[in-house]
């Protein structure tokens, strides 16, 4: 291989190395499972590259005895795909850890190559605890019929039928006209640190934005013409002030450019750039693509102590949705009522019981009302509460062991060591025993509680998820993603009874029980919900809700279940007597964790893009209050009493 074709294959699979191995849902811990790795690197020094073609600069030297990643948090927006069976798999698999755009991004690659680069990915960077072999088989096949040197040229044929790019409106035409013109801001002629802003923006930004500024109708809006027409935008806290807040803090929410609608989720970067980079490609966007002839005469280029400024107030992509409503921008309506909560009830009503959130981003857990969370969870992804609300306990995706606290102080009070990695956690309904799952080797593991050490392992089947037990304490349900089938354990022997298939479910991921015991509610990994008859274990229906996995809680002293979406804005209320979706109730970007108060009053949200959890009343089905958090990617929710 010549050594300009391995720098590019390098270059596009060192990013998507460095996000799997991290094995998060949204933006990615900086230094992620290479922290505490010996030498490590936090930033090598790459050389920009020029997406899409072979000819690429060669990787910097490397270090013998150095670990190299990549630092910084990274947008996981899903390009857009060719058509083709395997391509929701595809979407749903890869965007966990890196953005699909890293397929796209780089030079095609051969058959052979696509297999071996997702072999490595499951068996090399820990992917296979995710990705079933089944799935990945299809995966392959999807990357070889679409991305290769023989097949791309069809692919990118098919994309352009389904979505051909955005023509220029007249508004936009006859405004360059004019602009044309005009001389252009003297500021401009010494624009500060532009070579700065144009690296910047290749690294962080080019990728959904495209190097051209026209972005991907229908999934990232343009920059060209549009970022100037938001910068000279009246009205609430005017567009120059508003640009930097949304790259400090992020954006979640319906946009209208151009005519088109967009609604995902703009990640923050002002965790992972400084004020000085940030300004930089601020000037990039407003001078680039002949925007600068669209900019006011008195436009002064931002530099890093406009940044500093704007970085004073702490919002949330939503609070930033909001102050859009108030600028004078085309297109664009008001905030709607499911973004606006009427009126801010206080805590004490809407948490009637302690609300704790895993933290997953943040290695912590935080016990609402409690404003401060607790340290000490490494990777926290999954949490379990004892049914007297004493014990607290929290699987890991980043160390082998299981987290305990004390939920009166907070306090850590013992670490399990569990041989490995775990997914969702459970404790019996008579406290002498959790289960946590073991996605790598299959196993569940029973931990005794009242010697807090492993008493068993089983082998649950491929790729075990979550837990859930009766609520007489004698039967564990397991989902198995692998398998696609949930396991039922006696927990008297501590042993596999059988595996319910779950035909037409992509993954079986979390699940509850009804009220009643009689039927299981089973979430699955890409957007649907099946219903499990436990005395024929028979699937008597499927139901679409949001897109991408999530939690799925059946409300107590309801007729509703709840269902969260990652990849979505909605949590879906399900009514549980008709089988249908009667609502789904927008709360904010990536709500995974679902869980309502006992008396199934009110249903909270881990809100992954927020930072918050969403409170939704159900007897009016809207959400009503947003909970800010002391940590990233809040994951799961336990609330006492709805266990």
């Amino acid at each position: 291989m010549n050594k300009q074709l391995f720098a590019s294959l390098f270059t596009g699979l060192c990013w998507v190395v460095a996000l799997v191995a991290n094995v998060q849902a949204q933006p990615s811990n900086e230094l992620g499972a290479n922290r505490d790795a010996p030498a490590y690197t936090v930033e090598a020094d790459y050389v920009a590259g020029t997406l899409g073609q072979q000819a690429q600069p060669a990787p910097a030297d490397m270090q013998p005895d150095a670990v190299y990643g990549i630092a910084g948090s990274w947008p996981t927006y899903p390009s857009q795909l060719a058509p083709g069976e395997g391509g929701d798999k595809v979407k749903a698999y890869c965007s966990i850890c890196h953005s699909t755009t890293y397929i796209t991004m780089q030079p095609p690659l051969t058959a052979d190559q696509w297999r071996a680069t997702v072999s490595k990915m499951r068996e090399t960077f820990g992917a296979k605890a995710y990705i079933p072999e089944k799935e990945a088989a299809i995966i392959v096949s999807y990357l070889q019929a679409h991305y290769t040197p023989k097949t791309i040229a069809a692919s990118v044929a098919a994309i352009s039928d389904v979505a051909s790019p955005a023509k220029t409106t007249p508004d936009n035409a006859a405004m360059r006209a004019v602009a044309s013109a005009k001389s252009m801001p003297t500021q401009l002629a010494t624009l500060p640190n532009k070579a700065l802003g144009e690296s910047v923006f290749s690294q962080n930004c080019a990728a959904c934005h495209q190097a051209s500024g026209e972005g991907i109708p229908g999934a990232f809006p343009p920059l060209k013409d549009h970022a100037p027409e938001v910068y000279n935008a009246q009205g609430g806290i005017g567009g120059r002030d508003y640009l930097a807040r949304i790259l400090i803090n992020g954006l979640a929410g319906k946009i209208n450019v151009n005519g088109k609608a967009y609604n995902g989720n703009m990640p923050a970067w002002g965790d992972v750039l400084n004020d000085k980079q940030l300004a930089a490609v601020l000037n990039h966007m407003l001078t680039a693509w002949d925007n600068e002839r669209e900019l006011p005469q008195d436009f002064t280029p931002y530099d890093a102590d406009d940044i500093k400024v704007a970085r004073a107030k702490s919002l949330s992509p939503i609070d930033v949705y909001n102050l859009r409503s108030a600028l004078s921008l085309k297109g664009q309506s008001a905030v709607t009522t499911t973004h606006q909560e009427t009126g801010v009830l206080p805590l004490a009503k809407v948490l009637p019981d302690p609300v704790y959130v895993t933290l997953q981003n943040s290695e912590a857990t935080q016990a609402l009302p409690n404003e401060h969370a607790w340290p000490g969870a490494p990777g926290a992804h999954y949490d379990a509460l004892s049914s007297d609300g004493n014990l607290l306990m929290v699987s890991s995706l980043k160390s082998n062991d299981v987290v305990t606290f004390d939920t009166h102080t907070g306090e850590v009070t013992a670490r399990i060591d569990v041989g490995e990695p775990t997914q969702g956690i459970k404790i019996s309904p008579d406290d002498s025993t959790a289960i946590v799952v073991q996605p790598k080797s299959g196993d569940a593991v029973f931990i005794d509680l009242q010697t807090l050490s492993v008493k068993k392992k089983i082998r649950a089947g491929d790729t075990p998820h979550n837990v859930r037990f009766s609520d007489d304490g004698k039967r564990a349900y397991i989902t198995l993603q692998g398998d696609g089938g949930v396991a039922v354990i006696d927990m008297a022997s501590l042993t596999k009874m059988r595996v319910i298939n779950v035909p037409g479910l992509n993954q079986p991921h979390n699940l509850d029980i009804s009220a009643d015991g009689k039927r299981l509610w089973v979430r699955d990994f890409v957007g649907k919900v099946a219903i499990v008859q436990l005395s024929t274990d028979k699937v008597i229906k499927l139901i679409e809700v949001g897109k991408g996995h999530g939690g799925i809680d059946v409300i107590p002293h309801s007729h509703y279940v709840a269902a969260g979406a990652i990849a979505d804005h909605v949590v879906s209320l399900i009514d549980a007597n008709t089988l249908k979706v009667v609502k789904n109730v927008d709360v904010g970007p990536g709500p995974h964790g679902v869980r309502a108060s006992k008396d199934g009053r009110w249903l909270y949200a881990s809100v992954t893009g927020a930072n918050a959890i969403a409170v939704i009343d159900m007897k009016s089905l809207k959400r009503v209050r947003m909970i800010p958090l002391e940590g990233k990617f809040p994951f799961w929710i336990e609330v006492r009493g709805n266990q």
